[in-house]
């Protein structure tokens, strides 16, 4: 029996557009904006804070928040974009009402600081859903919220915007009527959004019937 193992990848080149740092810097700018607006009152500001850093963070197709604690008590907060983080915040200011907040969202217990903890913040709606984890470190709770976003924008991989090359690889492999396919990246790099455009290609593509398993974790 002969086996084909072919690999797929995207050259270091196509990793990080010139454009998305500028880009980056944009949002960035316009984060640190709004925060500051927000008045430093211990009973609102991490309310508004935490309404703000979610709805920028979904505005900018960020796949991770991360809220790191920081020595001196302050919070890093780092945007994770296509795989990539960037460090875009430091609150100095009720950096653990900042973490509170998202426990209360997320239904976890918010006088537990010491044990790692898992819950989903309802959105109101189907297309977003937002998962928070807590974990205890030396300089406090460390939180990080992972944003799942339904988009309609890439249906099939043509618009994926894939390389040339790339996307005519893929696409030969899914003509054929047998096989595996692995798909592997870092978090919030794209896989799912990947799999279901490859799943609509081919059945855009192709009349005959398939029987197709997928292993996904977490799913």
């Amino acid at each position: 029996m002969r086996h084909t193992v072919s690999i797929v990848q995207d050259g270091p080149d196509d990793v990080e557009p010139s454009w998305r740092g500028t880009l980056m810097e944009l949002s960035k700018g316009q984060l640190v904006d709004r925060l500051g607006a927000i008045p430093r009152r211990a009973d609102r500001f991490a309310i508004e804070a935490v309404d703000c850093l979610l709805a920028e963070a979904q505005t900018q197709r960020v796949s991770d928040v991360h809220l790191v604690p920081q020595q001196g008590k302050s919070l890093l907060m780092l945007w994770r974009i296509d795989g990539v983080l960037h460090p875009v915040y430091e609150f100095t200011e009720f950096a653990a009402n900042v973490v509170a907040r998202l426990k209360v969202l997320a239904d976890l217990l918010t006088y537990r600081t010491d044990v790692p903890q898992e819950g989903r913040i309802r959105s109101g709606t189907e297309d977003l859903e937002l998962r928070v984890s807590t974990f205890p470190t030396i300089h406090g709770e460390k939180a990080v919220v992972r944003l799942f976003v339904a988009s309609g924008d890439f249906r099939y991989l043509s618009d994926l915007g894939l390389a040339d090359g790339i996307q005519e690889s893929l696409e030969q492999v899914l003509t054929r009527t047998a096989g595996v396919l692995v798909l592997a990246g870092p978090a919030g790099a794209g896989k799912t959004t990947t799999l279901y455009a490859c799943l609509r290609t081919m059945l855009r593509d192709s009349p005959h019937l398939r029987s197709i398993a997928t292993l996904e974790d977490p799913v």
